[in-house]
């Protein structure tokens, strides 16, 4: 995953120009960029550049973070709702005092049983499990961890944890037999310069990657009694990676790049390498991954902190990845409570329904839907298309990049004979790369134009007391770029 080999400067991106403007005009009309996961005074937010985890079980999507005041906070959304669904639960403290992000585990396929782990103070394994709807408290399962761990359930009566352990290797600890905690083991080899993530594709196979010393992340696995060695998958991520299974014989993988954009990478039957996702977003931590089937569809679900500290989600069905948006939460209560004037209620399936304002009607949407709105939707989508098309050109302009490196490759070990094939193989490399290049001037340009256009709609909007704030929230995941 090699961002930039060309031998020209690569120029930066300009992609938008500044948010101090865009801060001013944001101050009376749109909410705090801090995230609260609680409603106290006192504002506990996600943990700052922390992976979350999330899990799926027979009718929910639950999403963990490690807050400030380092406890496992959960949340919820119906998990058959789309993917772009803003309906999560009020957030729900697990308590307990933990050093690292949560790895959260189902006890089998769209299993309600789950586990969630976490690196404590003193280094060791915390875990805490939910059995038939209830918590347990949280029991110390000892070790020596320099990373947030990882688990997964391979059958509905196993489970296995694993960490970076105190020399930088992989440790390993299974439970299952009698109902009991295995020892402690080292996987052999492997340097590890993040927390490892697992998955399983078939019953009893585990796989697992981290980032090593290079940046590139490896990967080893153990589908019959003995470990692989570890595998390089390439080059570059920064953090802990993201995997998850798509069926029996797929796995797909993300990583946080240099850049701080969202690549992916994956497997059927051999190793994609790694691509640029398309409104890829700028990242401040590891991305969570999970995939699922929902109706007919398989969805494979991102989560990662944006560059305002707030949780952010991205889906795809197997093509491209949706633009990032804000997750926002909802108030949830017990089933058959009412959710007052003025609002529906979205069963969640685990004894709490969501409390979600009913739709205005739509002649009050008509008349709600001023010049300003008109005017900034307009700029939206047109910033939305110019940052789509730069991506596109980006991602263009990457894989032009490795076809410019090859080509050199082939020509600075060619025979005498084959120079002039070779040399005319890196001018036309090249040429693709310039043509990817101007297609990216194009396109920011295009967005710098539709990003003065967002500003002065908001000043409209604001004139007229109806900001839209889902186009400035969506905005403001770009504004980093």
């Amino acid at each position: 995953m090699t961002i930039h080999r060309s031998s020209r400067r690569t120029r930066a991106s300009r992609l938008p120009l500044s948010l101090l403007s865009l801060a001013a005009l944001l101050a009376s009309a749109a909410p705090a960029a801090a995230q609260c996961l609680n409603s106290a005074s006192t504002c506990v937010k996600p943990a700052p550049g922390e992976q979350a985890s999330a899990v799926v079980g027979s009718t929910t999507l639950s999403l963990f973070v490690r807050g400030t005041d380092n406890a496992v906070w959960v949340a919820t959304r119906p998990a058959s709702e789309g993917t772009d669904s803003p309906n999560w639960s009020a957030w729900v403290s697990l308590g307990g005092s933990v050093a690292s992000g949560p790895a959260a585990s189902t006890r089998g396929d769209r299993s309600d049983n789950m586990d969630v782990f976490a690196r404590g103070a003193s280094g060791h394994l915390m875990h805490i499990w939910r059995i038939a709807g209830a918590w347990s408290s949280w029991e110390d399962l000892g070790g020596a961890l320099t990373s947030a761990p990882a688990s997964v359930s391979t059958t509905p009566n196993n489970v296995d944890v694993f960490a970076r352990g105190a020399d930088n290797g992989l440790a390993h600890r299974a439970w299952g037999a009698g109902g009991v905690w295995q020892a402690w083991e080292k996987i052999p080899g492997g340097i590890l310069t993040s927390a490892p993530v697992v998955a399983t594709m078939t019953s009893g196979s585990m796989h697992v990657f981290a980032a090593g010393t290079n940046t590139h992340m490896y990967h080893v696995w153990k589908t019959g009694a003995a470990w692989s060695s570890w595998e390089d998958l390439g080059c570059c991520i920064v953090g802990a990676p993201a995997v998850a299974a798509l069926g029996s014989a797929q796995l797909l993988t993300l990583g946080r790049g240099t850049n701080n954009a969202l690549y992916a990478q994956g497997f059927t039957g051999r190793w994609s390498g790694w691509s640029a996702q398309v409104n890829s977003g700028v990242l401040s931590s590891s991305p969570a991954l999970v995939s699922y089937v929902n109706g007919a569809n398989r969805v494979s679900y991102a989560i990662a902190l944006g560059t305002d500290a707030a949780l952010y989600q991205t889906a795809s069905t197997g093509g491209a990845w949706a633009d990032w948006l804000r997750i926002g939460v909802a108030r949830s209560v017990a089933a058959g409570s009412s959710c007052g004037a003025g609002r529906t209620s979205i069963p969640l399936g685990n004894g709490e329904v969501i409390c979600k304002k009913a739709p205005p009607t739509p002649t009050i949407l008509a008349s709600a839907y001023t010049a300003g709105q008109r005017q900034e939707s307009a700029a939206c989508t047109d910033y939305n298309a110019a940052v789509s098309a730069r991506n596109i050109a980006w991602s263009q302009r990457a894989t032009a990049l490795q076809d410019l490196a090859t080509a050199q490759r082939l020509l600075d070990h060619s025979a005498p004979g084959q120079k002039a094939v070779n040399q005319s193989r890196v001018d036309d490399a090249q040429k693709w790369v310039d043509t990817h290049q101007k297609e990216i001037d194009t396109a920011e340009s295009r967005g710098e134009t539709a990003h003065g256009g967002i500003a002065a709609a908001i000043v409209v909007e604001k004139q007229e007391r109806s900001v839209s704030l889902e186009c400035i929230n969506w905005f403001l995941v770009y504004a980093a770029r």
